[in-house]
């Protein structure tokens, strides 16, 4: 496994937004074409930038990168080997979402719009036979899924929310992926917004939306018996890390709950006790890139005037501004593997 290394790594595919990255056009109405103005942005700059390539993702292996590409219009996966440069397009009949590698580092998992319903389902491709069709996950007509996420030491599964049950209901399923076979997880009683997993596969705490309109972090104390964590109101924001730490009771979160502005919080599953990781007294916490094997947060992004980092690794942080400058500037991590 890699964590940091794929970090750095990916920070060359990283799209950076700074001062001087397109010229401008001059003014051109008479009264002002002596003036000592600065250059003109084209709003097409701000709302209609067509990016040829975007959502680079390196294998878990460090070996294979894949990213979306537009070809001929169409947003089109493609695949290289980092070591040869062989490079192959993953035949995909319908629009691609969003994409992941699985933790063999040869297959991609991708939440794709099927037809004839426009519906969301999980595929399945083989890089080593990209013609090949991908394979869907749950072949079922008026299907839809919400999220996809692999556990880190369980390879052969994949944990979907899908409505199978009830329509516009979404349950927890885990499927094999050699198999095809899913199987129930946990049932969404009608207000569960999502479901912590932990690496090893194990349902470890979900977060509900309440009647008065706020939510609630609840940790699993039985197979169907659910113990109440941490609230917040309706105002009140809350974004969950994919990723247990390694206490396998704790899991970081980025919420105001119970505070004035957004910080990063570690949150114990066990006794609803909260560390403080990281927070600002004058701004919010935008959002964390993690160590997804160490359970570590690596950058927070917030913002003042400008966007600004924190790095919890200085090291880490003279090698990114070796790359990119010391900023400031916003740029997006579309990998941490």
């Amino acid at each position: 496994m890699i964590h940091i290394a794929a970090f750095l790594f990916m920070i060359l595919f990283i799209t950076a937004f700074h001062q001087g990255a397109e010229a401008g056009t001059s003014a051109t109405h008479p009264s002002l074409l002596e003036a000592d103005l600065p250059p003109l942005i084209h709003a097409k700059e701000f709302y209609g930038r067509r990016y040829k390539t975007w959502g680079y993702q390196l294998s878990p292996d460090g070996e294979r990168l894949a990213w979306m590409e537009r070809v001929k219009g169409k947003p089109t996966l493609r695949v290289r080997v980092l070591k040869s440069g062989h490079t192959v397009t993953i035949n995909h009949p319908t629009r691609v979402i969003t994409f992941y590698w699985a933790r063999d580092s040869r297959h991609l998992l991708s939440s794709t719009i099927v037809w004839p319903r426009l519906n969301i389902h999980p595929l399945l491709s083989d890089t080593d036979s990209p013609q090949k069709l991908p394979r869907d996950l749950l072949p079922f007509e008026g299907v839809n899924i919400r999220s996809i996420e692999i556990p880190l030491t369980k390879p052969d599964s994949v944990f979907v929310e899908a409505d199978l049950r009830k329509r516009r209901t979404p349950d927890l399923y885990e499927i094999n992926l050699k198999s095809g076979v899913h199987k129930l997880r946990a049932t969404n009683p009608g207000n569960t917004l999502r479901w912590i997993v932990n690496d090893e596969g194990g349902v470890v705490g979900r977060l509900q939306r309440d009647a008065d309109g706020g939510w609630s972090v609840q940790a699993a104390a039985g197979t169907t018996t659910w113990a109440t964590m941490l609230v917040g109101k309706v105002a009140d924001s809350l974004e969950i890390g994919r990723y247990v730490s390694d206490e396998r009771s704790r899991v970081y979160m980025i919420t105001n709950g119970e505070r004035d502005k957004r910080a990063l919080v570690k949150l114990d599953l066990s006794t609803g006790a909260q560390e403080l990781v990281f927070q600002r007294p004058d701004v919010d916490v935008s959002s964390v890139f993690m160590d997804v094997v160490a359970h570590e947060p690596l950058v927070v992004l917030y913002h003042d005037d400008l966007p600004r980092y924190h790095y919890f690794d200085r090291k880490l942080q003279k090698d990114v501004e070796k790359i990119l400058g010391p900023g400031p500037m916003l740029h997006t991590i579309s990998s941490g593997s």
